[in-house]
């Protein structure tokens, strides 16, 4: 067993504490833990409950940091676990301690999970729907997004199947962009350029070739 010798309030931040261990610093946890848990100088603590006040502290302030990087967005798990896996990608900790890190960060994504913070279908459907409507981008192209950002393929195939997209209509919204920009130049050129961006954005060629003939018999 070791003995609390001390606690001390944080100089950089007065929301969390210092605990000092048989003189030592040992670890620092948020004041609602220090609460929580009664810590107290005198009191004793076993290896074990030392390493759950850790383990604890550590899924605190990763899920602190979770929160934060989903208030831009709506996120995939996989760019919630990446983005909090940042910090140990700089670090040098140990084998020990980068399990113990990976662990932390299950134990948030699980519990965002429970509270439908991170939800792949959610997230899957929104990110298609943003997609099309603001970026006019092809179905091929999220498709490839979405793959790229963690969601298993049965759930890609869901939002597919279920979201009904004409490609004409979509390349034709996305074509309307980069008319005053082409307009400019001579057929062929006009015909090259539109026919690259829309192939940029994952349409087809038969779809690429009827909106660019239909802009081109227009101009």
């Amino acid at each position: 067993m070791s003995q609390i010798t001390d606690i001390q309030p944080q100089k950089k931040n007065p929301k969390r504490v210092n605990i000092f261990i048989d003189g030592q610093f040992a670890f620092g946890v948020s004041r609602e833990s220090k609460i929580i848990n009664k810590l107290r100088i005198n009191d004793e603590l076993n290896e074990e409950k030392n390493q759950s006040l850790i383990f604890n502290d550590q899924v605190e302030r990763l899920y602190d940091k979770a929160i934060k990087f989903l208030s831009y967005r709506p996120r995939s798990e996989k760019e919630v676990r990446d983005n909090l896996l940042q910090k140990l990608y700089r670090s040098d900790k140990g084998e020990a301690e980068k399990k113990n890190f990976e662990s932390s960060i299950s134990a948030v994504t699980q519990k965002l999970g429970k509270l439908g913070l991170v939800n792949d279908l959610e997230f899957a459907k929104w990110w298609f729907e943003q997609r099309v409507n603001f970026k006019k981008t092809s179905p091929r192209i999220i498709k490839s997004e979405l793959f790229k950002k963690g969601i298993d393929r049965e759930i890609i195939d869901e939002v597919m199947d279920s979201t009904i997209v004409d490609p004409i209509s979509l390349a034709t919204s996305a074509a309307k962009k980069k008319l005053v920009s082409y307009q400019k130049f001579e057929p062929k050129i006009f015909r090259e350029k539109m026919g690259r961006y829309l192939a940029s954005k994952g349409f087809d060629w038969e779809v690429v070739k009827k909106v660019v003939d239909t802009y081109s018999q227009k101009s």
